[in-house]
């Protein structure tokens, strides 16, 4: 797993990432904690901006979407690690924490792995000051601390 962890009033939230490794989760190692989410207009919107930005050529429609349910605290099953999202290519979905599906940065984040196809954090535009407004990760590091916004 690769991963980040933004602050939060104090509290760190990791936001996962499924790495290339095997064996992938998909949407269905969550069960009862996540349910669809129709995106919202707004992600077309970051998903256009991000592909001005950093390139890319993957249709936004091919995404499956999904959130946890508001009552439920988003976890990875194979660690108790609390996500503010995940991207998987088993399914090519998205997976975002219900508190973090408005938050351009988290999503643009999760974008970025899918327009990659990739889980690791070698694209510059995962770096901290990035010119397309993703959630930063560092490039060594498994699990990093990001600044409060």
């Amino acid at each position: 797993m690769i991963g980040v962890s933004l602050r939060r009033g104090g509290r760190a939230l990791a936001l996962a990432l499924l790495a290339a490794c095997a064996p992938r989760l998909g949407p269905e190692s969550f069960g009862a904690a996540i349910e669809p989410l129709p995106p919202p207009p707004a992600y077309a919107t970051w998903y256009a901006e991000l592909l001005a930005c950093a390139g890319g050529h993957r249709p936004f429609e091919a995404i499956n979407w999904y959130r946890t349910r508001p009552d439920v605290t988003f976890v990875d099953p194979r660690t108790g690690e609390v996500l503010a999202g995940f991207w998987t290519a088993r399914r090519e979905a998205i997976i975002l924490g219900a508190a973090y599906t408005d938050d351009p940065a988290v999503v643009k984040h999760e974008l970025l792995h899918y327009l990659r196809g990739r889980g690791d954090h070698s694209d510059a535009n995962f770096r901290a000051e990035n010119a397309c407004g993703v959630a930063a990760a560092p490039p060594n590091a498994s699990v990093s601390a990001v600044p409060a916004r």
